[in-house]
């Protein structure tokens, strides 16, 4: 700089000054971004923490204790983040994932994960990364696979997570979708005390009839509205009697009762905002829903006649970058997907290494006779860990 000054050349003595200056604040500047992303990101990662822990430990959740835990709230956060539910939100073509979240608890709870299953939702909506994301995004694969033949606009939906509404693995998974739907025996119900009664009588002489186990649940898809579908069951525990009423509009309760009339007491007691939600009556006696075409619909299944259909959704795989199944995915730990899809990886490869090296399915695609030449095969899966 004094050489500069010593030549009078004052212009590039300030441009000099004006670079150092600039490119100390700029310094200082990455200095002040760096520590304020540290903590934002350490913000969100206690905010996230704080609302994993709020809304799930689920399966800590003592016998015999009433809870009312707003899950409706997640799956509301989870749509403010999710671009393709916006869109499909702003055009009026979502249903939600109000029917794949009632055959996913079905499905979980027949394996006694229900509880699971839910906890590990709420950690996919809140660190939704890596195997994390498949509880929340199999919600979203499966209702859209389920309703992509009756909504318009689900083509791109399913295309923008690497699904083809027209492969082959969609199509059957439609089928199996369909053959469920055929098989549900929907029974009309006029209030809650109706539904309730209903549920509680036939479920249980259902349950004696089919000689099944006193503590397994009774399955119910009910559909408090035309367009809407929740799940609710009822088991025999060693407190006596617990109903768990899971929607993803009014949220998880459970309910507790020492007998099935207590049961039933109480049930209406703990879930009367829901029903008052949708314009139930409470009684048969009560008033008619407001407005008329509030009632419409009103209906309930029991799954007693549809295990094997949801065995079957069960195996279904429709995650487009995975092998796992639907019942792996709700029936496991987030922690437990990775070794899972490995294993099924290297059994999907020597089905398909037996099925192409097999001399009679060679000749069969004309393999032979076009002297196409095969892919060398591994001589084990250990050539494909890691």
């Amino acid at each position: 700089m004094g050489v500069l000054n010593s030549y009078s050349n004052y212009y590039r003595v300030g441009r000099l000054a004006f670079k150092a200056n600039l490119l100390t604040e700029t310094s200082r500047l990455d200095s002040v971004l760096r520590d304020l992303k540290t903590d934002i990101n350490s913000a969100c990662k206690n905010t996230f923490n704080e609302l994993i822990e709020k809304y799930s430990n689920l399966q800590s959740i003592p016998s015999g204790m009433n809870v009312n835990v707003p899950l409706d709230e997640v799956m509301g956060f989870s749509f403010t983040y999710d671009p393709i539910q916006i869109a499909r939100l702003a055009n009026s073509i979502s249903e939600g994932f109000c029917r794949a979240d009632t055959l996913l608890s079905a499905i979980s709870s027949k394996q006694g994960t229900f509880l699971k299953s839910l906890d590990n939702m709420v950690s996919s909506v809140f660190n939704g990364v890596g195997y994390a994301k498949y509880p929340y995004q199999l919600r979203f694969l499966l209702q859209e696979n389920y309703y992509a033949e009756v909504v318009d606009g689900l083509d791109n939906s399913l295309l923008s997570v690497g699904t083809k509404s027209e492969s082959i693995q969609s199509k059957y998974a439609r089928i199996t979708f369909d053959n469920f739907y055929l098989a549900e025996n929907r029974v009309p119900f006029k209030s809650a005390e109706e539904l309730l009664d209903k549920v509680i009588t036939e479920g249980y002489k259902e349950l004696f009839r089919l000689k099944l186990k006193p503590e397994s649940p009774i399955q119910v898809f009910i559909t408090p509205t035309k367009k809407h579908i929740v799940y609710m069951e009822i088991q025999k525990v060693d407190t006596g009697f617990r109903l768990t009423f899971q929607d993803i509009q009014t949220g998880l309760k459970i309910v507790n009762g020492n007998s099935l009339s207590s049961l039933s007491a109480e049930a209406t007691r703990v879930l009367r905002e829901v029903f008052e939600y949708y314009k139930i009556p409470l009684t048969d006696a009560g008033p008619q829903p407001i407005p008329p075409s509030a009632g419409q619909g009103t209906s309930f299944s029991m799954a007693f006649n549809l295990q094997g259909h949801l065995d079957n959704i069960g195996k279904l795989q429709i995650l487009p970058d995975s092998a796992l199944t639907i019942k792996e995915v709700v029936t496991h730990d987030i922690s437990e997907l990775k070794a899972l899809d490995d294993k099924a990886i290297k059994s999907m490869i020597e089905e398909y290494a037996s099925l192409m090296t097999d001399r009679d399915n060679q000749k069969r695609l004309k393999l032979d006779n076009l002297g196409d030449k095969l892919p060398d095969m591994p001589a084990s899966t250990k050539q494909i860990d890691g």
